[in-house]
């Protein structure tokens, strides 16, 4: 499933041990739900899998486990974790909890948005005019504790 989850990331999954050590805590869980591609300004809906993945931080990154969390993680550097600015309707901007993080591999910039109820992966590919943004949403946790309903880890 990690190799599955990382293909459909655009990353390969991690060598090497794949527990979660300690100091990472569980953030969430959360299924795919759509997929676009916009090139000049067009969207192109791609089809994908409902794909479930779990979300860990230990504050400095993020990892995403596959549904067999001994299968290895995709990893991402968080670079602000003081909220998030969303669109509550067409004229109403809100701040909730949330924070991004990046990664670049293979010369493709990938940036994730995370909140605690939804998460949003955006791929900007080298030499391309096409981004891609993949959307996934909070699902109830199966046996998890996870942290606060916030995601925002400043004063920790």
């Amino acid at each position: 499933m990690a190799v599955g989850l990382a293909i459909l990331l655009g990353m390969p999954p991690s060598s090497g041990a794949s527990e979660i050590p300690p100091e990472f805590r569980f953030v969430g869980s959360y299924r795919l739900v759509k997929r676009v591609k916009v090139r000049m300004g067009k969207p192109l809906a791609i089809a994908i899998p409902a794909l479930e993945y779990r979300v860990y931080t230990d504050g400095i990154s993020l990892r995403f486990y596959g549904a067999d969390e001994s299968s290895g993680f995709t990893s991402f550097e968080v670079y602000r974790s003081d909220g998030i600015t969303r669109m509550r309707d067409e004229s109403l901007l809100e701040n909730v909890p949330g924070v991004q993080a990046r990664s670049t591999v293979g010369q493709v910039l990938r940036q994730v948005t995370l909140t605690a109820d939804s998460l949003t992966l955006t791929k900007f590919p080298a030499l391309c005019d096409a981004v891609e943004i993949t959307y996934a949403t909070r699902i109830p946790d199966k046996g998890k504790t996870p942290m606060s309903a916030s995601v925002n880890h400043e004063g920790e």
